[in-house]
């Protein structure tokens, strides 16, 4: 359970995270990627090849203008079905079991993300299916909660291409129902990370490109929490962002809808204090607040289904039974943020009345 000190002061930085390079099937270098992480103002983004480390062995790694902080993951693939890894040193082999696959990440005290859990599109005669079928295993630190490359491409027909091509915001919608649902469920067993991924490719044929790393970096972004600012020390920068991400101290932001900074979403009272990614034991004297930098329809989720809904900068939730809460938030009708869960459980250390349908 969570021990925290009170009003800590939190550091809010924000960071693009599943990007290919010309390393896998990218077409980005790293001085291109790095500049354009550069214009789009990122604090931080994770670059995650198939299937290699090459960049991190190649010293990519680090502060670049004292201003951007580049780590290097992979994207592991286990046929069609896809687990990023993170904070690892030997790459993981192409095409295992996943079982062996994310034994071999954990050996390492690294971390795994299944992505696009429900990605598949149907473009023409072109079909693919990335969806993620092993959730047996469960060993998973977290999920990609929203992939923005598939959340546009699930819109698209050959018809609707052209459109969607001009005006991508127009297609974006927000995670997927069935991530949710599947990140509420298992949520309920125990701590599972959410973050936001774009899964960049930018390819194409000069001009036409989908899309831009410059334009990717300005979308679906993933917001990390920490207790300390960066130093500028890869090491030590490190390990703090991975810390956030292991622990859900981060939420997701689409920042067409505007920058969510001073986004904050808190449990409070006489023995807890709680921020995203934390867990505690029940007090009835315990409130939920969120406070959002300008008014948004916004929402508290307990077990993903809402308790409290209205159109405001802030809510606060009197507590009154264990439970998984988490926030989202729509501004103009478009999905804007969406947070870890706060994790309330049973004193006395029962099943918390979650009813947790296994068969989903």
């Amino acid at each position: 359970m969570t021990k925290r000190k009170k009003r800590v002061e939190f550091f809010d930085y924000r960071g693009a995270i599943h990007i290919h390079t010309k390393f896998s099937d990218g077409s980005g270098s790293l001085k291109q990627i790095v500049k354009a992480g550069l214009k789009t103002y990122l604090d931080f983004l994770i670059l995650s090849d198939h299937d290699t480390l090459a960049l991190k062995e190649e010293g990519a790694e680090g502060w670049y203008e004292n201003r951007l902080l580049v780590l290097v993951g992979e994207e592991v693939s286990f046929g069609n079905e896809h687990v990023l890894a993170l904070d690892i040193s030997e790459s993981i082999p192409k095409d295992e079991e996943p079982e062996a696959g994310i034994q071999a990440i954990h050996n390492q005290q690294g971390m795994s993300f299944v992505v696009h859990p429900h990605g598949k599109y149907h473009i023409g005669i072109f079909h693919k299916d990335y969806q993620w079928n092993h959730w047996n295993v469960d060993r998973c630190n977290g999920i990609e909660v929203w992939s923005y490359m598939f959340d546009w491409i699930s819109k698209v027909s050959l018809l609707k291409l052209p459109f969607y091509f001009l005006f991508p915001q127009r297609a974006i919608t927000g995670p997927f129902d069935d991530t949710l649902a599947r990140w509420d469920q298992i949520s309920r067993r125990r701590r599972v990370s959410g973050i936001g991924g774009l899964d960049v490719h930018a390819k194409g044929f000069w001009p036409l490109i989908v899309f831009s790393y410059r334009h990717t970096f300005q979308t679906v972004l993933t917001h990390v929490i920490l207790e300390q600012p960066f130093v500028k020390s890869l090491e030590r920068d490190s390990i703090l962002v991975y810390n956030a991400l292991r622990e859900g101290h981060a939420y997701i932001a689409y920042e067409k809808m505007g920058d969510p900074r001073g986004f904050k979403f808190t449990l409070e009272g006489p023995m807890n204090f709680a921020i995203m990614g934390d867990e505690v034991f029940l007090d009835l004297e315990d409130v939920l607040t969120v406070e959002l930098p300008q008014k948004a329809q916004v929402r508290i989720l307990r077990n993903g289904k809402p308790v409290m809904v209205g159109f405001s900068d802030g809510l606060t939730f009197q507590i009154r039974e264990p439970g998984v809460y988490r926030v989202d938030a729509y501004r103009e009708g478009k999905p804007w943020i969406f947070s870890n869960p706060i994790y309330v459980r049973s004193v006395n250390g029962a099943e918390d009345d979650l009813e947790i349908d296994e068969s989903y």
